[in-house]
């Protein structure tokens, strides 16, 4: 596993840093031109959000927080612009879901229903970074 963080999380945390940047510069400006308190309490409202959003991103890249997750493939399904993979974690009965976007087309392609499969992701945002076949579990053989 390398240490490089994922490129979606690198854009995930440029977007929000730059989004509370705005949100913040609309909520100076609201203030200095004398418009009503009401208008400058909802412009700022999307900080403390965003700044939750970046702190997560931030904890995930500097405490390289990455899962690995074995299990038997139950459904792979088509969602908007990406995928949907539910999979049965070895030793549970509970299903995982995992979402993740168009650049897992040539590793989805090869996996069939009832494959054993690895999904590498960020613990806290979720962010997939790696799903491919997993080797047979010894049980199997």
């Amino acid at each position: 596993m390398t240490n490089k963080p994922h490129k979606s999380l690198i854009w995930l945390l440029s977007y929000t840093s730059a989004a509370m940047l705005i949100a913040t510069g609309m909520w100076i400006v609201n203030l200095l031109a004398d418009r009503p308190a009401w208008l400058g309490f909802i412009s700022f409202l999307p900080v403390p959000v965003l700044l939750a959003l970046v702190v997560v991103v931030c904890m995930d890249l500097i405490g390289d927080n990455r899962v690995v997750v074995g299990g038997v493939l139950i459904e792979r399904k088509d969602a908007v612009n990406g995928y949907r993979l539910r999979l049965r974690p070895d030793g549970s009965e509970l299903l995982r879901t995992f979402r993740m976007n168009l650049s897992f087309t040539n590793a989805l392609s090869a996996l069939q229903l009832d494959d054993r499969i690895e999904v590498r992701y960020y613990k806290l945002t979720r962010v997939v970074i790696a799903v491919h076949k997993a080797p047979p579990s010894p049980s199997d053989v």
